[in-house]
């Protein structure tokens, strides 16, 4: 049941709340237009939920925005010093703090910039905020080739999550489940960069699993489910031979493995002159009940 919150901050699923649908709207616009916002309002009116609520939103509509949450209230008292050097630990909090939101892990490239980032002053300040953004533009908004590596590695932290569940399905494992997961996953993120995915395409050597155009380059993904390290290896051959008939030089192997141990495994090659990114992802599958 749903009560007036009157205390800190107010939770949509716990209080009553004014959407102001139309002020979301309006504030959406203006981060759009690139403008800077400055909400003022007495203390326990709503500024900070209005805030969260328009940029859940955003993100919703929007995933190539990337909103975080600074509060420089706490800082009040700091010198500069403490100022600079609290700071960016609070920004890298706030973005791990989003992408296990997002259920994935954050990226290797992200990790290394902000442990190797030091502030003293406002310049520095400056320098990093640029240099953040331009991080983070090549990470949500790719141009050229589509990163399809980066996207599986997210997709492997996501079926780590997931555990035996994503695959289960009466007696034994079944590749196209995993398949279309694949699919599913991928198809949000290869509609943001205006990319087209194709499922099962057929070609003149059989049929290949996900074919993803984008700016006049064709990636291919193959997907298996794990049945020895003979199969697996004659999966990469299979997928060297569709690439060389797509005349594509780039493509992905998916290797769902429901062993009871399952050994996790990314290694990428050169395979008659095609370069191919293999993944196993270890998935337990619980066996059914016999009850």
């Amino acid at each position: 049941m749903r009560s007036f919150g009157t205390q800190g901050r107010v939770r949509p699923k716990q209080h009553y709340i004014v959407p102001r649908t139309a002020h979301v709207s309006d504030f959406i616009t203006r981060i759009r237009a690139g403008k800077y916002i400055v909400l003022f309002a007495p203390r326990q009116t709503g500024k900070t939920t209005f805030f969260r609520l328009a940029l859940n939103r955003l993100v919703a509509e929007d995933p190539t925005y990337f909103p975080i949450h600074l509060n420089f209230e706490v800082y009040e008292d700091c010198t500069p010093i403490e100022f600079y050097g609290n700071l960016i630990e609070h920004i890298r909090e706030e973005i791990e703090h989003v992408f296990q939101k997002q259920e994935q892990a954050v990226p290797e490239a992200f990790t290394h910039f902000l442990e190797n980032t030091h502030l003293t002053n406002q310049l520095s300040l400056r320098r990093f905020f640029r240099e953040l953004g331009e991080n983070f533009r090549d990470y949500l908004t790719p141009t050229g080739a589509l990163e399809i590596e980066r996207l599986l590695d997210n997709f492997q932290a996501f079926i780590a999550r997931a555990g035996f569940r994503i695959l289960q399905v009466p007696d034994t494992p079944q590749e196209y489940v995993g398949q279309y997961l694949l699919y599913a996953y991928l198809d949000h993120f290869v509609r943001i960069v205006g990319a087209d995915m194709f499922l099962e395409v057929q070609t003149g050597r059989g049929r290949i699993d996900l074919l993803i155009l984008h700016n006049q380059r064709k990636y291919i993904v193959e997907t298996k489910i794990w049945e020895g390290d003979r199969y697996y290896q004659s999966g990469k051959a299979q997928l060297a031979a569709y690439l060389k008939l797509e005349d594509a030089q780039e493509g992905y192997y998916v290797v769902f493995d429901h062993r009871q141990q399952p050994a996790s495994r990314a290694e990428t090659e050169t395979i008659d002159g095609a370069k191919i990114r293999s993944y196993v992802i270890p998935v337990m599958q619980e066996r059914p009940s016999s009850r």
